[in-house]
């Protein structure tokens, strides 16, 4: 998962199915995150908000998907998941910035 890189946080990550929200729907202005699936799939929508560009994608074990600053996101289960998040600096509550971010244009 890291090879060269220099981390400042760590986090295990579960996405339920069943859960009322799916995971996200928020972008952070500094923090640069990457998040490491482990276990079972996950959908992720990202939207750049500088440029409007979108992605979605279905993310599977072992995939990786770095989420730049100023990037909205969220994750949706599929089925029970598990992933470890890794960002560049610490965990900061107010650099997290609500914004929904919806599966479809």
């Amino acid at each position: 998962m890291v090879n060269g890189d220099s981390y400042q946080y760590l986090a295990y990550l579960e996405f339920r199915p069943d859960a009322t929200k799916p995971r996200g729907n928020h972008y952070h202005a500094y923090k640069t995150e990457t998040l490491h699936l482990i276990i079972w799939r996950v959908r992720a929508v990202c939207q750049d908000l500088d440029s409007g560009e979108r992605a979605r994608m279905t993310l599977e074990p072992g995939d990786l998907v770095t989420v730049q600053p100023r990037c909205a996101h969220v994750y949706y289960a599929l089925e029970h998941s598990q992933a470890v998040e890794l960002a560049d600096r610490p965990y900061d509550p107010a650099d997290t910035h609500p914004y929904e971010v919806t599966e479809t244009a």
